[in-house]
């Protein structure tokens, strides 16, 4: 068989080898993980609900065997009957079991899990997957193999549909797994990266750390968590040396394409930190030169963040508007970037409309909101933007974000008192340096630079960030 034959006959065979990998109890690892992402779940009323819907499901299924009639009737079962509803905001909460069975709402991701554990309690070959920015189920017995869109009643998709997402290389399935039928052990180790996200979120930066390595215990050459823990090391934990000796070492060895160029992203993201903005975007040319479609938005983004902190605010909004027509399904957070560099561009109306189109998308996102606020207010719409103001509260998680956000937004304003009072709380909570370049480069600062009491509050910090490098 020639070369490029067997390889290619490899990968069919990826999917079958996941699915005869060693089993993981699917229920067990979402109800643990249930309590760690939402202390008071009732885990109680999640057993019985999801033992209420394997034995309907198994009494839908009775005598069925025709692959797509099991397919229509798992269909009925968990989202027809119950008029599941998916909504598309990326928040932790839409991601998880409980969202499908208790509140019967969730993402792509939460729909999908409750296909794969479902269809694992009932022993039917019935299996997550993932491809950049989105998860689906599939039923795959080796033989037939029939994709779920469960954010969309459960109807077929095609494997075109979904490698239209990124068009991912060969590489990049085999490393990280895009668009492979994943084994309960592959989708449970996904499971515990996504709560170590949720606990990075919360500041909890040893327990998810905790959580990615219980994921690279299930799936050890994947690549993805290897980048992950890298990030959890060097944002969270401070081991700037042990991360980008790390990411070096990925963006030169790694199998797939894609990390290979976020972890080039990781090395600009640390030169970004320290004013190095040029060094940081020839590292990115480097990046975009290699990066598969699905990596282009995260590069692109990160080359717009240096232009705009070199103050080249035309190349920052061409850059960033690649970034997003690069983005297969943009999401609400896409457009609010996109606002901001319009805004530095002096285009205040286009970045009014983004904001507003990025409102409709995800209206519970407090930043959006607090960012619309402070442009109608710069657009002499002081009633309006006051009004939508009230309307922000503190958010559970991401404090330093939070308090980062409202020293830009009174500043923005020129409400010095406020913009003073929060920009400490900013500093006080912050263990990373990079917030003095955000703080050094922020063109809605400019109006406090010779600011004496501005001055001395970042040089009370300076020392102690700085020590961190």
């Amino acid at each position: 068989m020639p070369p490029f034959l067997r390889r290619f006959a490899a990968l069919l065979l990826l999917p079958a080898l996941a699915a005869r990998a060693e089993e993981v109890d699917l229920s067990d690892t979402c109800l643990k993980l249930a309590a760690v992402q939402e202390p008071d779940v009732d885990v109680a009323k999640m057993k019985e609900a999801l033992a209420a819907l394997e034995a309907k499901a198994k009494k839908r299924l009775e005598g069925v065997k025709e692959p797509r009639e099991v397919v229509a009737g798992l269909n009925e079962v968990l989202l027809l009957d119950r008029k599941v509803s998916y909504i598309s905001n990326k928040y932790w909460r839409d991601s998880t079991l409980a969202a499908s069975v208790l509140r019967g709402q969730g993402n792509c991701l939460s729909t999908s899990t409750l296909f794969a554990v479902i269809g694992q309690r009932l022993g039917l070959p019935i299996h997550a997957v993932t491809v950049p920015g989105h998860a689906f189920a599939r039923f795959d017995d080796g033989k037939t193999r029939i994709n779920i869109e469960t954010t969309n009643r459960g109807v077929e998709m095609t494997d075109a549909y979904y490698r239209s997402m990124g068009s991912w290389s060969d590489e990049d399935a085999a490393a990280i797994g895009h668009g492979l039928t994943l084994s309960s052990a592959q989708f449970a180790s996904l499971l515990h990266s996504y709560a170590g996200r949720h606990l990075v979120s919360l500041e909890k930066h040893t327990e998810a750390l905790a959580q990615i390595d219980a994921a690279l215990k299930l799936w050890p050459a994947n690549e993805e968590y290897a980048l992950e823990r890298l990030g959890m090391l060097y944002d969270g934990l401070g081991k700037r040396a042990e991360a980008l000796k790390g990411y070096q070492r990925l963006a030169k060895e790694a199998k797939s394409p894609e990390i290979r160029a976020r972890s080039l992203v990781g090395i600009a993201n640390d030169l970004q930190a320290t004013d190095r903005n040029e060094e940081a975007l020839d590292v990115l040319r480097r990046a975009f030169h290699d990066a598969p479609k699905s990596a282009l938005p995260a590069v692109l983004t990160e080359m717009a963040a240096s232009y705009r902190t070199l103050r080249r605010f035309n190349e920052a909004l061409t850059t960033q508007d690649l970034a997003l027509a690069a983005t297969f399904q943009p999401e609400a957070d896409d457009y609010t970037l996109l606002a901001i560099y319009y805004k530095n561009a002096n285009l205040l109306d286009d970045a009014i409309r983004c904001l507003k189109h990025s409102v409709e998308r995800n209206p519970e996102d407090w930043n959006t909101r607090l960012i619309l606020a402070g442009y109608l207010i710069r657009g002499k719409r002081d009633d309006e933007g006051w009004e939508l103001f009230k309307t922000v509260q503190k958010p559970p998680v991401d404090e330093q974000f939070y308090e980062t956000n409202m020293a830009w937004f009174f500043g923005s304003v020129g409400k010095k008192k406020e913009f003073l009072e929060h920009l400490g709380n900013a500093l006080d909570l912050a263990t990373e340096p990079s917030i003095l370049n955000y703080i050094k480069t922020e063109v809605d600062f400019d109006k406090f630079r010779d600011d004496a009491e501005f001055k001395a509050l970042v040089e009370k910090h300076r020392k102690r960030l700085m020590e961190k490098r």
